[in-house]
C-alpha cells in the first residue's frame, strides 16, 4: 500500500465511540441532580371553640413555614493541567485547542498532534468538505491511570467552555443538566461516576454546543502507540462525518437518520454504517503510515472474522452475526448494547471493507459530501453507490459464505 511521508512518519466513541472509545459520536446530555423539592408548609390547626365559662386554652400557634432547602450549587472542580494552541502542522481555518491533563506525558502530546495533521491531509482538505463544520476542535488529554489528574482538566476545560461557549456548558455536563463533576450529578465528564477515567470519544457535536470535543484516554507508550494512532483516526473521521451537515436547526432525530445512525421507523440508535466506516478507516489508514505495525488491517480484519474479538465466548464475528440474522435481527437493526455492538462495529467494518474493495475509498468520502444535500440517507446511498443499502447487505451476506481465503482477500496488505 502507498505510504504517507513527511510529518506522517511520526490513536474516540468508541466504540466509540471508536471501538476502543465506545463514544458515541454526538453530545451527551445527562439530568443532574433535581432540586430539592420543598415540604408542603404545615397547615395550622384550626383555633379551639371556647365552651361557656371555661378558660380557653390559648390558641395552637401554627410551625412556621418550611423553607425549602436551596437548590444544591455544584463546588468549582479543582483546576489544572493546561490549555496549549495546537502547533505541530497549519490546521488552516480550523480551531485546535488541546487541555492536557497534568500527567500526560509530551510525547503522547506530540504523537496525538501528529495524528491530527494527518486527519486533516485525509479527510478535512479533501474538496468536499465543509471546512466551516470542523471546528473548533478541543481535544482532552487524559492519563487513564490519574483520575485526579482528569478532574483538574475538567475544572479548567469546563471553566473555558463557560467563558467562550455558555450555550454549550449549558447543554453539556458542565453546566446545570450535568452538574460540576460525580459529587453532585454521579455522571462526569472526564470521569466516571465510579471515578474511572473516560474512553476515547467526540462527546460534543458542533450544531448543540458550537464545538467538537475530543477525549483522548492515554495509553502505555510505546506499548500502545498502535492503538493512540488508530483511534485518533477514528474518532476524528467522526468529526468528518458529523462536518457534512450544515443546517444548525436540524433535530438530533433527524441528524441521526441522515447519518445511517437511525433506520427505518426505529429510535434505536445502530452502530452498523456510522462506526463501521470509521473502524475501517482508522485502520486502513493506519496501516499506510511508515510507523505502522506490519499487516495491522490485515491482521485486525482476520481476527473481526476468526474471534469473538471481546472474549464473550460466542463464537467468531460472522457466527454472531448469522444468529442474529437467523433470529430476524438484520445488520442495521444491532444496536449499541453489549454484544450487539461488538458484532455491529466489526461486522460493519467488513461491511465497508467489502465495499471499498468493489467501489474504491473515495466513494466513501463522497457519499459524505453529497449526504446534507440529497436529504436522506437512502437517497445519497443510491446515488453514490448504485443500489440500496439492503442489496448491498444481501450481497455482502452472501460474500461471508464464501471461504476464509476469499474473504481475506480483499484485503489489503
Amino acid at each position: 500500500m502507498n505510504k504517507f511521508g513527511g510529518f506522517l512518519v511520526v490513536a474516540l466513541l468508541a466504540a466509540s465511540c471508536s471501538s476502543a472509545s465506545d463514544s458515541a459520536s454526538e453530545s451527551e446530555v445527562s439530568l443532574g441532580t433535581p432540586t430539592t423539592t420543598v415540604a408542603p408548609t404545615t397547615t395550622v390547626a384550626p383555633t379551639t371553640t371556647v365552651a361557656p365559662t371555661t378558660t380557653v386554652a390559648p390558641t395552637t400557634t401554627a410551625a412556621p413555614t418550611t423553607t425549602a432547602a436551596p437548590t444544591t450549587t455544584a463546588a468549582p472542580l479543582p483546576q489544572g493541567g493546561r490549555i496549549a494552541e495546537f502547533s505541530e502542522c497549519d490546521m488552516g481555518p480550523m480551531e485546535v485547542k488541546l487541555f492536557v491533563a497534568k500527567t500526560v506525558p509530551a510525547d503522547e502530546v506530540k504523537l496525538i498532534e501528529e495524528q491530527v495533521c494527518l486527519s486533516k491531509q485525509l479527510y478535512f482538505d479533501r474538496p468536499g468538505t465543509n471546512m466551516q463544520m470542523t471546528s473548533p476542535l478541543y481535544i482532552a488529554l487524559l492519563n487513564r491511570d490519574d483520575s485526579a489528574s482528569a478532574v483538574e482538566i475538567e475544572g479548567l476545560y469546563c471553566s473555558y467552555i463557560l467563558e467562550h461557549h455558555p450555550t454549550g456548558w449549558s447543554n453539556g455536563k458542565c453546566g446545570p443538566y450535568g452538574g460540576q463533576g460525580c459529587q453532585t450529578s454521579g455522571k462526569c465528564l472526564f470521569t466516571d461516576n465510579s471515578g474511572k477515567v473516560s474512553g476515547s470519544c467526540i462527546c460534543s457535536n458542533f450544531r448543540s454546543d458550537g464545538f467538537y470535543l475530543y477525549i483522548n484516554n492515554s495509553h502505555e507508550m510505546p506499548r500502545f502507540e498502535r492503538d493512540y494512532r488508530l483511534i485518533a483516526l477514528h474518532e476524528l473521521f467522526h468529526v468528518y462525518q458529523l462536518s457534512s451537515i450544515a443546517n444548525p436547526s436540524i433535530s438530533k432525530d433527524a441528524e441521526y437518520r441522515l447519518m445511517g445512525k437511525r433506520m427505518g421507523n426505529s429510535s434505536v440508535d445502530v452502530p452498523w454504517w456510522m462506526e463501521g466506516t470509521a473502524v475501517y478507516f482508522g485502520h486502513y489508514f493506519y496501516d499506510q503510515q511508515p510507523v505502522a505495525v506490519a499487516n495491522s488491517l490485515y491482521n485486525e480484519m482476520h481476527r473481526y472474522l476468526t474471534t469473538d474479538y471481546n472474549g464473550n465466548g460466542k463464537g467468531p464475528i460472522p457466527d454472531q452475526y448469522k444468529a442474529y440474522r437467523d433470529s430476524g435481527t438484520t445488520m442495521t437493526e444491532l444496536s449499541f448494547e453489549s454484544d450487539e455492538k461488538n458484532v455491529a462495529y466489526r461486522i460493519g467494518a467488513w461491511f465497508v471493507a467489502f465495499m471499498v474493495d468493489q467501489v474504491g475509498v473515495d466513494k466513501i468520502f463522497d457519499f459524505y459530501e453529497g449526504l446534507e444535500e440529497a436529504g436522506s440517507f437512502e437517497t445519497q446511498f443510491v446515488a453514490t453507490f448504485g443500489k440500496p443499502h439492503t442489496e448491498w447487505i444481501s450481497d455482502f451476506d452472501a460474500f461471508l459464505e464464501k471461504p476464509y481465503e476469499e474473504k481475506m482477500a480483499i484485503i489489503p496488505r
